[in-house]
């Protein structure tokens, strides 16, 4: 009798740990409170948050994620949810904020995606501590010359109406977009970290104002496999030396103002190279050759002598028909 007593009890045991083991957290109250007021704050919500009731736990809510742990508010995700078919359809399914810039969520969100859904505001100061941030698409105003993202891994912040310099991005970032901005002054300030290895694998800052010559700390970044500079008013050589970037496979410079002849040293792995537009000098070199993944090369509209390699012309790479992705 006792054995059979023991082996219910194990039973039972067991059943209320595979129970515990399975429940659901339920939501921190205050972030509850927050996001109701991040919700009060948003003028044409009713639609596009109707999920987001004080009658229903904040982690089931559209477009929020919870620690399964805390119950803690860790992502917001309004952005793929809402996005619009077309561009042009922004206007229409755009929220609009009526939210003090300085709001301050009692919760560390980790991600945030507020892409497509913004039209004409100020930049939030609470963004910038987001490990994975993307505000892209939108029409957010503010400057980031004064703002650091030291704990951003993932930040998208293109196609939007940002000013002042670039901001203080930590080199742990594996994902830099900041294109198709405002953005004025020099590229140095992507080399603010020191004594530490560059993550960055992905950078943009294309489509902006940015001056002065390409950042000094270039030829560290031996992560990246894409880095576009296109499209802005730089100035000054092309680094002599890039070899240390042995997995890059885009470089678009295009559409600036660099000088000097082409005597650098071109990363071994590139398929993609742009620097049509800029005021490149003296013979296309014949390191050109050695690219044989090479399958997009503009270098028109240079001050370029001489003739054309012919090897450039047998580069079997460059006819074929084939689609290059180099999403993120």
């Amino acid at each position: 009798m006792v054995g059979l007593n023991s082996q219910v009890l194990i039973v039972l045991l067991l059943l209320l740990w595979g129970n515990s083991s399975h429940r659901v957290v339920a939501c921190n109250q205050k972030d509850q409170l927050s996001l109701l007021i991040f919700k009060q704050g948003i003028k044409n919500s009713s639609d596009k948050l109707s999920s987001w009731s004080s009658d229903i736990d904040c982690c089931a809510w559209e477009g929020v994620q919870c620690d399964n742990i805390t119950g803690r508010v860790t992502k917001l995700d309004l952005g793929n949810s809402f996005q619009p078919r077309d561009l042009q359809d922004l206007s229409g399914s755009a929220f609009e904020f009526d939210l003090s810039p300085d709001w301050m969520p009692p919760f560390q969100l980790h991600d945030l995606d507020l892409s497509n859904t913004i039209q004409d505001e100020n930049f939030w100061s609470f963004v910038a501590n987001i490990q994975d941030l993307t505000l892209s698409n939108n029409s957010i105003r503010g400057d980031l010359s004064e703002v650091t993202f030291e704990n951003c891994f993932s930040l998208k912040l293109d196609y939007n109406n940002f000013t002042g310099g670039l901001p203080n991005i930590s080199a742990r970032a594996y994902h830099v977009d900041v294109s198709h901005n405002s953005l004025l002054g020099p590229t140095s300030t992507l080399c603010q970290e020191k004594n530490n290895e560059y993550w960055w694998s992905y950078v943009d800052v294309s489509y902006n104002l940015l001056t002065g010559p390409l950042p000094y700390c270039l030829e560290d970044w031996t992560n990246a496999y894409y880095i576009s500079f296109g499209n802005n008013k730089l100035t000054g050589e092309i680094p002599l030396d890039l070899s240390n970037l042995k997995i890059l496979r885009f470089m678009n410079l295009e559409n600036n103002e660099f000088s000097g002849a082409m005597r650098t040293i071109i990363p071994p792995r590139l398929q993609v190279m742009l620097l049509s537009s800029n005021q490149l000098v003296g013979n296309i070199p014949q390191q050109l050759c050695n690219l044989s993944l090479l399958h997009i090369l503009d270098l028109s509209h240079n001050k370029f002598l001489g003739p054309i390699p012919q090897c450039v012309r047998n580069m079997t790479a460059l006819a074929d028909d084939v689609s290059i992705s180099f999403d993120p």
